[in-house]
């Protein structure tokens, strides 16, 4: 389990390889049903926004350790890099998530 400090003024993430614990997703489309309500999707809406911020969060926070803390800050890359890389893949599933329901409601 990796904890970071937060971005200033926002709340602290705990990632786990692999894992999306922290970044809040919960998603509660029921694989039986065919299409998701309109709430349904403008909530997985909102979580697709919600972790591209994060995802760009945990990016400056990288960006910032290079450009201000390297080299002495070098055992910091593993930790904000891994987290940086969950926070996207995140996104991503989400994201794709997304389009596949839009998809399925539009079809």
């Amino acid at each position: 389990m990796l904890a970071l400090p937060p971005v200033p003024g926002q709340e602290l993430f705990v990632l786990t390889r692999g894992s999306w614990r922290g970044l809040g997703v919960s998603f509660k489309h029921s694989p039986e049903r065919k299409n998701m309500t309109e709430e349904e999707l403008k909530t997985l809406d909102k979580d697709v926004k919600r972790l591209k911020r994060i995802s760009s969060e945990w990016a400056a926070q990288l960006h910032d350790l290079v450009e201000d803390k390297l080299p002495a800050g070098y055992e910091q890359i593993p930790g904000i890099a891994q987290s940086t890389y969950d926070a996207c893949q995140a996104w991503a599933a989400a994201s794709a998530k997304l389009i596949a329901a839009q998809k399925e409601t539009q079809g």
